[in-house]
């Protein structure tokens, strides 16, 4: 699969956005000056000296808190969870689709490490070396490898799901979601490096991906359904209601 192009988003004007707390950090007029900021606070943070990369559960956290060790050095949940927010989605814009979509694990990895270099440089895109879970366990760290090996292996095997008629391809990409899931081969960030592969799927295959219609709750249900119960139907309907038909350009 070829690399896109790179988006022209990081060129129009954004309005001003301040993240408030202890770190504030006041955000460019466009998407390009906005990861400026932050890499440049992230700089900062990283001049002073940094733990090793993380190996066990607590080497995660920042020292005497539960908020994730990152490099903006953020210790308030809410303004850690606002930057990574508004810098994950800078990333989309300005990068997403420079990715080679080679559909494999590199691919996923590289989603991932694109979106969160910024906040979590010391593990972006790395396999996680500790368990996590979410009301119920994800795949344990010493089986991600092999489980994610047998996943894309198969997705290849279906010649990555292109020429799928829309309900076809809705059904199998349903299918490899729910997988992904189960994989959860990220510390933290799982569901947008999930859904960004998906989308690069659809968009590789002819059709549009649009989730702006799902809410938090329902993602979470569907995701919590599926790894618990094996009951995909969620995630069915989510990809139901996301995939659409590409719109024929005007001539």
């Amino acid at each position: 699969m070829s690399a896109r192009s790179a988006t022209n988003f990081a060129r129009k004007p954004k309005h001003s956005v301040q993240l408030t707390g202890r770190h504030t950090i006041r955000l460019g007029r466009t998407i390009a000056s906005l990861i400026h900021g932050f890499t440049s606070a992230r700089m900062q943070m990283m001049s002073k000296k940094q733990p090793d990369k993380p190996n066990t559960w607590y080497d995660f956290f920042a020292p005497g808190t539960d908020v994730l060790r990152n490099s903006l050095g953020i210790e308030d949940p809410q303004e850690l969870e606002d930057a990574e927010r508004i810098l994950s989605q800078a990333r989309l814009a300005v990068g997403a689709d420079t990715i080679p979509r080679t559909f494999d694990f590199e691919h996923l990895r590289t989603i991932h490490l694109n979106l969160f270099q910024d906040v979590y440089p010391d593990w972006a895109g790395e396999v996680r070396p500790v368990g996590i879970s979410k009301g119920v366990n994800f795949t344990e760290p010493y089986h991600i490898e092999a489980y994610a090996k047998d996943t894309f292996r198969k997705l290849a095997e279906k010649d990555f799901l292109q020429g799928l008629p829309r309900d076809a391809f809705v059904i199998e990409a349903t299918e490899l979601l729910g997988h992904l899931n189960a994989i959860h081969p990220f510390r933290e960030g799982n569901g947008r490096a999930q859904r960004e592969f998906i989308r690069q799927l659809a968009d590789e295959a002819g059709y549009d991906f649009d989730l702006s219609g799902v809410t938090a709750d329902q993602n979470n249900e569907a995701s919590y359904r599926s790894l618990a119960y094996g009951d995909d139907s969620g995630l069915h309907e989510i990809m139901d209601m996301a995939v659409k038909e590409r719109a024929a350009k005007a001539a």
